[in-house]
């Protein structure tokens, strides 16, 4: 275990955000707290040792988001002060940690999160999930994607079945239970992780801690999903959403976008764009703030390496939110405009 490891897990959070002025408050796993950059109640936090990074539920309006120790150095030095140098100043302070500051760090990685997670394979995990489950199923008739999701390998894992464990206990459970979807490597001959996605039972709208526990994935990379289809050399254009919902709906439309379409699945890097064998590249992402901002910071890095990109208008969503809401009220269109163009 490296210094950094052992600094995160003599880590009292409660303490750390107490005296850090967030006002942490515990909530169904869950720590609430004060957002670092808009201060409003909006900001969480897993009650969990190996999570470590602070969000802000306020995408469109604040989109904070940063680890533990980002936001020390923000706030307790000026910024690009080094872990190290925060992690002393935690230790100054009180705030739990007992390390040996004599001990160098290790160099940082190069490898991508996919290379260093890649000897993780969950395959067994996810034969082990039934295909069916009755409140899942009618959960995805309702979002109008229950024959793409089918088509890709869908799974349910009901309550205490969901495979995430820490420290020998099942956790971020949900009642009645959630969709699984698996992630593939870029060969698709492995799993490296599982995205599970509450079924909503109605009970739950609005609640913050349900949004938290909404999305989950299991230790390792994240996705994004699809991108063993997607990557395919044979592929000529890719087709790029923010949520599975949103590219299921794209492939309800159109099966023969099947291996055509990825979701981001809350990975932002470039660096996907630099995977995608494809020359031209559709934008399908929220018409929001935040899902506008995130296509410009791709295409425009799609451009600079000779791709060609557009983007689905606002016609294109017929007045709604993402394509998931767009294709339950029939008003998706393939109406797709050149990058800046729109």
């Amino acid at each position: 275990m490296d210094l950094l490891e052992k600094a995160y897990r003599s880590l009292d959070k409660m303490t750390l955000f107490e005296s850090g002025g967030l006002a942490p408050k515990r909530q169904n796993g869950c720590i609430s707290l004060l957002c670092p950059r808009c201060g409003q109640r909006r900001a969480f936090t897993y009650d969990d040792p190996d999570y470590r990074v602070i969000s802000c539920n306020r995408l469109n309006n604040c989109g904070y988001k940063a680890t533990y120790l980002q936001w020390i150095s923000g706030q307790e030095k000026p910024r690009g002060e080094s872990f190290k140098a925060a992690l002393k100043t935690l230790q100054e302070n009180g705030n739990g940690f007992v390390i040996d500051f004599a001990t160098s760090f290790p160099a940082a990685s190069s490898k991508s999160p996919e290379d260093r997670f890649a000897h993780l394979d969950y395959t067994e995990e996810y034969m082990r999930l039934p295909h069916f489950h009755t409140e899942g199923e009618a959960y995805l008739k309702r979002r109008k994607i229950y024959g793409a999701a089918r088509r890709f390998g869908v799974r349910f894992a009901s309550h205490g079945e969901w495979p995430h464990i820490h420290n020998g206990q099942k956790i971020r459970q949900w009642n009645p239970g959630r969709i699984v979807f698996p992630i593939y490597d870029a060969f698709g001959e492995k799993i490296l992780n599982l995205y599970g996605r509450t079924i909503e039972n109605g009970n739950a709208s609005g609640e913050d801690w349900y949004k938290v526990l909404k999305h989950d994935f299991l230790p390792g990379a994240k996705g994004p999903w699809n991108m063993d289809r997607a990557a395919s050399v044979k592929i000529d254009s890719v087709f790029i959403t923010e949520a599975i919902f949103d590219a299921l709906s794209l492939v309800e439309k159109n099966p023969a976008l099947a291996d055509r379409t990825i979701s981001l699945n809350g990975n932002i890097s470039r660096l996907l764009i630099d995977k995608l064998p494809a020359k031209r590249l559709f934008f399908c992402l929220d018409p929001d703030d935040a899902g506008k901002k995130l296509t410009e910071t791709l295409a425009e890095y799609a451009i600079s390496k000779d791709k060609i990109c557009f983007v689905l208008s606002k016609e294109g969503y017929g007045g709604t939110g993402d394509l998931n809401e767009a294709w339950i009220l029939g008003r998706l269109k393939f109406d797709f405009k050149p990058y800046g163009k729109e």
